[in-house]
């Protein structure tokens, strides 16, 4: 009796599942209806969708890969960085899936007369291309956000450089290019969207053009007459050394747009009285308000992580400063010969990133503030 009962049961198992799977397999073909051999899915509107498609046409991004390390028709690649080149092309595309074009990779190459360097590149470092006496055209593809100090500089048939809107870090990288073609608009050089060199260095006020991107390093470095410059909406980047020893300068209204300042941008400039630093702004450099012996007030925004070293060096009338608890780094020397500065930090003990010498000057600290 027993064994006619486990038989029984085993028949209706085998049953159940049979009927289960005729279902699933019937539910799969309807599913598929109308497609022969390909995947397809449907957006939001019922439309058909091919494999990575989105229904209005467009092509997806293809994921971006580093390359691996290697030589690349001279090309020397490692860890996605341009090292140097070896090559005999004269007219060279840098290979998609390096990420960097490091420091003095084609130091002195006499065989480049063109370089294509695409998306992907983000950065082109200082000197990459000091001293190539036959390059003649530089195209830099949407994606480079920085490009060094130096990095073309004395390329003396340089002619030809497209700089795209995705760059806001801009040191100065085109000195000695005597032949380089600038567009000129009331007393400023730029290329692009790039104010690369203020003109008149005896100029009281400057207007910087309407839909610029950057003002690359040293701009306006030593403009010993200039007491305002005005700033467009939209300017994503301040140079390293821009406004370097413009001891007149009183005032700069930043736009919220900046995310950029490079360090020793506003160096020494003693007349300046006020700074309101935009939320976006990342990093306070080394040097950048040393010698600002006027300022009075600054604003640092919950977007700054770091403090370089020396940044506010000899701020003697500074008066307060609040630190927002972003902020993980501080250099050594940060607020050194800061008199009259009461320091208000939102941590509520000096944070393991701040160097043990970021307060030399023994400045008052207000621990745990909240405004």
């Amino acid at each position: 009796m027993r064994k006619n009962f486990l038989l029984l049961l085993v028949v209706v198992v085998l049953i159940v599942s049979l009927l289960a799977f005729v279902a699933c397999d019937k539910a799969n073909d309807s599913d598929n209806s109308g497609v022969s051999g390909e995947e397809t899915s449907k957006d939001n509107n019922g439309e058909n969708v091919g494999e990575g498609g989105t229904g209005s046409g467009e092509e997806t991004e293809t994921k971006f890969e580093i390359l691996a390390d290697g030589k690349y028709d001279g090309v020397n690649v490692k860890g996605g960085r341009v090292i140097s080149y070896s090559g005999s092309a004269a007219d060279l595309t840098i290979p998609t899936g390096v990420t960097s074009i490091g420091d003095m990779a084609f130091y002195g190459n006499s065989t480049l007369t063109s370089v294509v360097i695409p998306k992907g590149v983000k950065a082109i470092e200082a000197r990459a291309f000091l001293s190539c006496p036959n390059l003649t055209s530089v195209v830099i593809l949407d994606g480079v956000e920085s490009i060094g100090q130096n990095a073309f500089s004395d390329c003396a048939e340089l002619v030809s450089v497209t700089i795209p809107d995705s760059v806001v870090a801009l040191d100065t990288a085109f000195s000695d290019c005597e032949k380089l073609s600038y567009t000129e608009y009331e007393n400023g050089k730029y290329l692009g969207n790039h104010l690369i060199d203020a003109i008149d260095s005896s100029a009281t006020s400057f207007t910087v053009k309407a839909g610029t991107i950057t003002v690359a390093g040293s701009a306006f470095d030593y403009f010993s007459e200039l007491t305002t410059v005005s700033l467009p909406d939209g300017l994503k980047g301040i140079g390293v050394c821009a406004f370097e020893d413009c001891e007149k300068l009183e005032s700069i209204a930043l736009p919220s747009t900046v995310k950029f300042i490079g360090q020793n941008a506003f160096e020494r400039c003693s007349a300046l009285i006020s700074v309101n630093i935009p939320d976006g702004v990342e990093a306070i450099g080394r040097d950048t308000f040393n010698g600002c012996t006027s300022l009075q007030s600054i604003t640092i925004p919950d977007s700054v992580v770091s403090i370089g070293r020396d940044a506010f060096n000899s701020c003697s009338n500074l008066m307060n400063v609040v630190i927002p608890i972003s902020v993980k780094t501080i250099g050594e020397y940060a607020f050194i010969g800061c008199d009259n500065l009461t320091i208000y930090a939102e941590a509520t003990e000096k944070p393991s990133g701040w160097d043990v010498n970021w307060n030399y000057s023994g400045c008052p600290v207000n621990w745990g503030y909240t405004d």
